[in-house]
């Protein structure tokens, strides 16, 4: 885990939790400011969503970010962040190319979510799942990052499957 802008991290996909009806805050606001429209584009064209739906948005431009595609995770956080984090790294091991992939820490917002009560319990339950999926499939994800906008006082290791 480590710290700053998500959209500048190198990676083959980003995965990203939206609400249905709210697409800009957070790492989508982020996605949206070096993109424009180009990945919420594919947002529209699957409405309406669903919770748990993934919609797998692809480049079709240039954009200001160091990433390709987008992995968007429909989540209305009837869900434990456990299994929405799993749903993502499910999708993404799934995509032809995609070997790396970056996130950032979710459901740290002023709602906090269904299981988690303040970033650093969501930054755990992320390790956690994380943790799990590395050991389970080695080999579907090269590097799995986790972002978080600011410096949290922590000491942050790189999770990296075998």
């Amino acid at each position: 885990m480590g710290y700053g802008d998500i959209t500048q991290v190198k990676s083959d996909a980003l995965i990203a939790l939206v609400k249905p009806r709210d697409w800009f805050d957070g790492i989508n606001g982020a996605i949206h400011a070096c993109a424009e429209g180009m990945f919420h584009a594919a947002l529209r064209a699957a409405s309406p969503l669903v919770d748990g739906m993934v919609i797998v948005a692809p480049t079709t431009g240039r954009h200001a970010g160091q990433f390709g595609k987008v992995i968007f995770v429909v989540d209305e956080q009837t869900r434990s962040l456990y299994e929405i984090v799993k749903i993502g790294l499910d999708a993404a091991a799934e995509q032809p190319n995609i070997r790396n992939v970056t996130l950032s820490v979710v459901r740290t917002g002023i709602l906090g979510g269904l299981d988690v009560r303040d970033h650093y319990a969501a930054q755990e339950k992320m390790a956690t799942v994380i943790r799990w999926y590395a050991a389970h499939y080695p080999r579907n994800l090269n590097r799995i990052s986790v972002i978080w906008d600011r410096p949290l006082g922590l000491v942050v290791r790189p999770i990296k499957p075998a």
